[in-house]
């Protein structure tokens, strides 16, 4: 009966074999309904298989699915571990911490990986820049994945180390990065950025010891002050309150913004004696006003861009770019639930951005770095020699284009570039010879167009500004000592290694019992063929000739492997979640619209003068008009 047969076993293996290969399942059933002749009484079960057919040989022939050493997650995580302590020193395992062998909880779960190019790549770079983040989302246990990141020369992000744990605090953080020091001793990083969280620089702190720049991500912080923001019901404390808080932070000269700072308190509270506020506001301004002085006032150093000069690092955009390549490239935006594929899936994402750092040094491959370089080059051509005075040896005043009778303040450092990445051929100079005050270079590190316009300035006077003998040190282009590792070969060797490693094989012992059901299989066979007729002969050595091409037994053998239970036929398959489109409810951001330059200017002599000024700005595509209305104290 059709009804209730199934596939036989080698036509099990041929769908099997079309799967592998990446076949999709909807092209092998048409192929299958338009290469075969129905018949008229009863067709045959071969021209009856379906898509859920081929879905059920997937999985039990485990296809796409080698991330799996067994049916329950967390016995397959263990299988992982244990395949990945037997890789000796090479092995990406950094700990693995199950229920309290650590922290004392009885539910607690962390897992650390680092694979051998990520320590030496961790050990080049990791002294100028470290982002640090956690995202959640990743499986169905809420578990969080933290990504310890560094940023190349190109300026992209290489991550370095994850861990997959329950809790994200101090103890946890501690216990992460003591498993990187023993790995790569002490790291000594200018830089050190994270989210608003104290676990991640405080247990950097103990363990690697203190940071040149500990810093706060510039959205979460801003994220904070909007939540609290949203508090104050009466819109014009908010808007006030929320144009002072952004000067402060968009503030790039160190002097200026203690004096800002200092005038955070008494402009809001003259502001709120003026307007005779209600009780209900009077409350909500004082309450804000404590809120940032207890919270963030006392470490400015760590948020304020004008503490963070020629850094680099604004906000932790390198690791939020990584976990959405991971949610939505590799993980293909779908909700993953095990945690053995999420393991996979790591490994296979750091091989492919390993492979990548390869492939870029062998094709030389322009990042955008340069491309912003050389913009910035033609705009600082443009700059005529009336917008550029000296000052002093060794300072500038440059005009700004945007702001009228603003200028800005460029200083040539000691440093003599000797060829870094990010060398102006035109100007022969880099961003390590120059410092403007500008936002532009405060923020993102690189030759704004004012250092452009100087240095050119400079070159048509013929003033030297690249000379080897000239005093001062030299740009360090970064540690040699492991060029070996970090050439291109060597990155994409390790780069297969990852992703070989990561492919699951068969035990030894499963092998051998195959190994011996195929050859008393084959014995046997050999004994029936004499018996057959020559017809029939043929037909099986033209048969076996096209088995031993379709597995590539001739030397490039291709081994499916089969799970050790099959689910029965009629158990449902788990529905994935779906992220619904829910509607936004809440509060409106109260930095939808941020203070152009001309009004954080006006803000900033207002608090360092401290007159109480009403601005009524138009900001607009078209001219910005101010009026200010003020009265001495």
């Amino acid at each position: 009966d059709v009804e209730h047969q199934r596939l036989s076993g080698a036509e099990a293996e041929v769908l099997a074999g079309q799967l592998a290969q990446g076949v999709p399942p909807k092209t092998i059933v048409a192929k299958i309904r338009a290469g075969t002749a129905v018949s008229s009484n009863e067709p045959s079960r071969w021209q009856l298989v379906t898509a859920k057919d081929l879905h059920n040989i997937r999985d039990k022939f485990k296809i796409g699915k080698s991330e799996q050493r067994d049916s329950n997650d967390f016995r397959s995580v263990e299988f992982w571990v244990t395949e990945m302590e037997a890789q000796g020193d090479n092995s990406p395992l950094l700990y693995f911490n199950k229920k309290d062998q650590l922290s004392g909880y009885e539910d607690d779960f962390e897992l650390a990986l680092m694979t051998l190019p990520q320590q030496k790549l961790l050990q080049k770079l990791g002294s100028e820049k470290l982002c640090i983040d956690s995202t959640h989302g990743t499986n169905a246990y809420k578990f969080f994945l933290t990504t310890l990141l560094t940023v190349t020369e190109d300026g992209s992000g290489m991550p370095c180390a994850y861990l997959i744990s329950k809790r994200v605090d101090t103890e946890t953080m501690v216990r992460f990065f003591e498993a990187i020091k023993k790995r790569t001793n002490v790291i000594h990083c200018k830089a050190f950025m994270s989210d608003d969280a104290p676990a991640y620089g405080n247990a950097w702190h103990q363990v690697m010891g203190p940071v040149q720049h500990r810093l706060l991500c510039s959205w979460h912080v801003m994220r904070n002050w909007n939540k609290h923001l949203t508090m104050v019901t009466n819109k014009k404390i908010q808007n006030s309150v929320k144009e002072i808080l952004i000067t402060l932070l968009n503030c790039t000269d160190t002097e200026n913004f203690k004096q800002l700072l200092q005038g955070f308190r008494p402009t809001l509270s003259k502001r709120h004696d003026i307007e005779d506020l209600p009780s209900k506001d009077k409350q909500e301004l004082e309450a804000i006003i404590k809120y940032f002085e207890s919270t963030y006032a006392k470490r400015a150093d760590q948020w304020a861009l004008c503490y963070r000069k020629c850094v680099g690092l604004t906000t932790n955009n390198y690791v939020e770019a990584m976990h959405k390549t991971l949610k939505h490239g590799f993980l293909q935006g779908k909700h993953n639930r095990r945690l053995d594929k999420l393991i996979w899936v790591l490994f296979t994402m750091t091989a492919d951005k390993i492979y990548a750092r390869g492939i870029a040094r062998v094709k030389s491959i322009p990042d955008r770095r340069k491309t912003v370089l050389f913009q910035k080059h033609k705009a600082g051509m443009e700059f005529p020699e009336a917008d550029m005075k000296a000052v002093r040896e060794g300072e500038w005043l440059v005009k700004s284009q945007s702001l009228q009778k603003f200028w800005h303040t460029v200083q040539k450092t000691s440093n003599v570039c000797s060829g870094c990445e990010l060398h102006c051929e035109y100007c022969k100079a880099c961003h390590n010879m120059y410092t403007c005050s500008c936002l532009d270079h405060v923020t993102h590190a690189h030759m704004c167009k004012h250092i452009h316009a100087v240095a050119l300035q400079q070159l048509r006077h013929g003033v030297s500004l690249n000379v080897a003998e000239q005093a001062g040190s030299s740009v360090d282009l970064g540690s040699e000592s492991f060029l070996a590792v970090d050439d291109p070969g060597s990155l994409m060797v390790s780069a297969q290694e990852i992703v070989c490693s990561a492919a699951q094989r068969l035990p030894e012992r499963t092998q051998g019992a195959l190994q011996t059901s195929m050859e008393a299989a084959f014995q046997t066979a050999m004994k029936i063929i004499p018996e057959r007729q020559p017809e029939e002969c043929q037909a099986i050595y033209n048969d076996f000739m096209k088995f031993i091409a379709k597995h590539k037994l001739d030397g490039s053998s291709q081994q499916l492997s089969k799970k050790s239970k099959v689910m029965p036929p009629n158990k449902n398959v788990e529905k994935q979640p779906r992220y619904g489109v829910q509607k936004d409810k809440r509060a409106h951001s109260a930095f939808k619209h941020a203070p152009t330059l001309l009004q954080q200017e006006a803000i900033q002599q207002q608090l360092m003068s401290g007159e109480e000024e009403s601005l009524f700005i138009h900001s607009g595509s078209d001219h910005d008009y101010i009026s200010t209305s003020s009265r001495r104290k």
